[in-house]
Parts: structure tokens; C-alpha cells; sequence
């Protein structure tokens, strides 16, 4: 037996249900360590790198390290459009259950930049009017027979680039039904998770 891949029996937890970015990068590296400034045109150039969005990496390596003993549910968005059509692909190449990963028509998939400078730092760049940025507790609704299955056997993950409400409702749903509750959020959510 491959050691990273587990019996259901020695699992405590047998699903994960998850809201999050459903997205593509790419990666930009800068010339010189100086601090972009406003205004200001910087050369560089983009790396044979592919970036990820929040939910889909999470998602991703908890398929892949428990393999199909273990449910990985993504709820989300993408768009109708080539990248959403090839990250769906890559999806369940990896053995997500992708039955509640919709494509919104009219909308881009949700796409990031992330910048390096020479001495390693750097930060990210993320679109907020993607598909992703249209995930509701509807889209949560549709998934309620995945929860009633794994009730008290599951863990819900609340991941950036969905909205605040909606990550609220999947962590609410969670209480309900008995899951183990995970979320993240960025520095500029924490007042509101600090107000909650």
C-alpha cells in the first residue's frame, strides 16, 4: 500500500467540503529589490511557473495525499471559459468530486498574479470579480447531501476569494451537521472576523 494513501477505516474524518478561489496564476519576477512604487513601470519578466487559487490548492494536495478514500468536495465557480473548462479537467485528474463546481457564464475564471523580487519576497495580485466572487449559500444548499452523508465525519474548509457570507454559511452548515470547521482569511478580513 502506497503510505500517503489511507483505508476509510483509519480515517477519522472521510470528506472535505470546501469554498474558496477556483482560479489560475502566473508568475512575475521583477528586476531589483526596490519597493514598486505608484506610477511606476518595472521590467521583468513572467516565470515557467503556474499559480492556483486558494481552494483549489488546498483541495488539490488533500486529494492527492488521501487519495479516493477520502472525499474532496469543492463548491464553486469558474467560468465558461477556456481556463475554467481546463481546471475542471485538472480537477478530476486529481480525484476532486467536482459535482458542484459550476461554469457561470459571462464571467472570467478567477486569475492571480503573484511578483517576486530578487530577494525571495513578493505578494499577489487577485482578481475580486471573478467567477468565484459569485459562490452563495445556494451554491452551499445544492451540496446538503454531501453533508447529510458524512454528518459528524467531515470537515468544512472556508478558504479566501469567496465571499465573507458565504464562508459563514459553509462554517454555519458545518455546526449543523457536525464537521470539523477550518477557515482563512486575508488581513484585511480580520477586523470583520474579529467583529463576527
Amino acid at each position: 500500500m502506497d503510505p500517503l494513501r489511507f483505508s476509510k477505516d483509519r480515517l477519522r474524518y472521510q470528506a472535505m467540503i470546501g469554498v474558496g478561489g477556483i482560479g489560475s496564476g502566473t508568475f512575475f519576477s521583477f528586476k531589483g529589490n526596490e519597493t514598486l512604487g505608484r506610477e511606476e513601470s518595472r521590467a521583468g519578466r513572467f516565470l515557467d511557473r503556474r499559480d492556483y487559487c486558494k481552494l483549489h490548492i488546498i483541495a488539490h494536495y488533500v486529494a492527492v495525499l488521501l487519495g479516493p478514500a477520502f472525499a474532496t468536495i469543492p463548491v464553486g465557480r469558474v467560468g465558461d471559459d477556456p481556463v475554467g473548462r481546463q481546471l475542471l479537467e485538472e480537477m478530476v485528474t486529481a480525484g476532486l468530486v467536482v459535482s458542484y463546481v459550476k461554469a457561470l457564464p459571462g464571467a472570467q475564471t478567477l486569475y492571480s498574479v503573484c511578483f517576486l523580487y530578487p530577494d525571495g519576497s513578493g505578494g499577489n495580485l487577485t482578481a475580486d470579480d471573478s467567477a468565484s466572487a459569485h459562490v452563495s449559500s445556494s451554491d452551499l444548499q445544492s451540496a446538503q447531501e454531501e453533508f447529510m452523508r458524512f454528518r459528524n465525519k467531515g470537515v468544512v474548509l472556508a478558504a479566501p476569494e469567496v465571499s465573507l457570507e458565504t464562508r459563514s454559511a459553509l462554517l454555519q452548515m458545518g455546526i449543523a451537521y457536525g464537521f470539523f470547521r477550518v477557515a482563512s482569511f486575508t488581513s484585511e478580513e480580520i477586523p470583520w472576523v474579529f467583529r463576527s
